[in-house]
This record gives structure tokens, sequence and C-alpha cells, in this order.
């Protein structure tokens, strides 16, 4: 599939209990009534086991509720980003996503970020991405979605730092009308 291709069917779109493991690794123990109750008429109950997978459309709803609830004082791109800084934290303290950063910061960021399609399979079915290195620390990131920008450019920013990535920064280049979003992502080399 290349970046011209069509995008999957939204309603065939499943996103891992694993990733909901990572995201309510930090938010679960202090999650507030009001998103507790928002997430249950969603169909998420952070209380029990997660099921293997969900529809897309129930983590997007996740993490909106959880930017709106959790980070109220934040404009909603912010609050969103910071969903994705935490989800991040959390994911990386889960069994799989330690594993898998122990062995991203032996590859370090390129390496790491050339991987990324691979990266995302442990969260959900559906999500591709196209790296374009334009300079040593200096790459474009293409997902073929844009349902979260802002929480993804969260997630990168505290993924580079996972991964030993020094003076990093992420930037949010476009969120174009055919689903794609592209990030400009730099490090120190």
């Amino acid at each position: 599939m290349g970046p011209n291709d069509q995008p999957q069917p939204t309603q065939d779109r499943v996103t891992f209990g694993t990733a909901f493991e990572g995201l309510f690794r930090t938010y679960g123990p202090v999650l507030t009534d009001a998103a507790l109750q928002r997430l249950l008429e969603l169909g998420v109950d952070p209380r029990k086991p997660f099921h293997a997978g969900y529809p897309s459309d129930r983590w997007h709803g996740s993490i909106r509720i959880l930017a709106e609830e959790h980070h109220p004082s934040l404009a909603h791109l912010e609050g969103t980003r910071e969903v994705g800084r935490a989800f991040m934290r959390g994911y990386m303290q889960t069994a799989l996503g330690r594993s898998i950063f122990a062995m991203l910061r032996i590859l370090g960021p390129l390496r790491s970020l050339r991987r990324m399609s691979r990266n995302f399979r442990t969260g959900d079915n559906f999500t591709e991405t196209w790296l374009h290195e334009d300079a040593p620390g200096d790459v474009r990131l293409e997902l073929n979605h844009a349902e979260v920008p802002a929480f993804i450019q969260g997630m990168l920013e505290q993924g580079l730092e996972g991964v030993g990535a020094q003076g990093s920064s992420v930037e949010l280049l476009s969120k174009p009308s055919d689903g794609h979003t592209a990030y400009r992502i730099r490090w120190k080399v």
C-alpha cells in the first residue's frame, strides 16, 4: 500500500487492547468520575481487563474524553497532545512496551522511525507510515490517517525521548484532505 492508495474503511479499523492498556496505565489511577461515566457510555470500561480489540472510533473517543476531562485548562489540541505523551509513558510501562522500547533504544531514533508501521501495528490494524529522510536528524513521517494528529504528535515526542533522541522536536506539517498526516521530526545527531 502506497501513500496514494485508498485507506481502510473505518468500520474495519481496530485498536488493540494493548493500546488501551497503555492509555489507562497513566489515566486509570486518576480517572475522574465524569471521565469514567463518559468512557462507559462509549463502551470502554478501564476498570476491567481490556478486550483484544475495539473499533477505532472508541479509541479516538477515549482520547477526546481524556483530553477534555483531564486537561480542561489546555486548548483542545494541546490537551490531546498531552494525552499522546501520557499514553506513550504508560505504554512504555506495559510488558509489550518495555520489550519494544528496550530494542528501540538499541536501534536509536532513525532506525526506530524507519520501522514505524511495525511499531504502530502493535496497537492497531490500520496505521501505515512512510519515512522521508531529508538530512541527518531531519525526517518527515507520513501516516495514512488523520483522526488525532495532536495525539500522534505527543506520542512521537515522548517516544523519541524514550529511544534516547537528544534535542528532538515534532512538528505537525499537514492534515491534508486525503486523510494523511505529515510530521517533521528532528533530533541532534
